[in-house]
């Protein structure tokens, strides 16, 4: 959502984690459009570890099992592969 990617991120600063936060907007959109940011987030940001993804928005919580279902869904997925 910044004007900074991922991987720019990890080239400036190359002895830091990077944490990302997942934009709350998201939360409203279906399980496959999650799914699919999430995936976007691994591919750009995984290679080489040193990411970190949060979630500090403030949700609605009749959302929750929804968003965070496709989440850890991704993760189990993806999140382990050597990318």
């Amino acid at each position: 959502m910044g004007d900074l990617s991922i991987a720019e991120a990890k080239e400036a600063w190359p002895n830091k984690v990077i944490w990302v936060n997942f934009p709350g907007n998201y939360f409203l959109e279906t399980a496959e459009v999650i799914e699919t940011y999430t995936l976007d987030l691994l591919r750009n940001g995984a290679p080489g570890g040193r990411l970190m993804i949060g979630c500090t928005e403030d949700f609605p919580v009749g959302e929750f099992q929804k968003t965070f279902s496709a989440i850890g869904r991704t993760m189990a997925l993806y999140g382990s592969y050597e990318w």
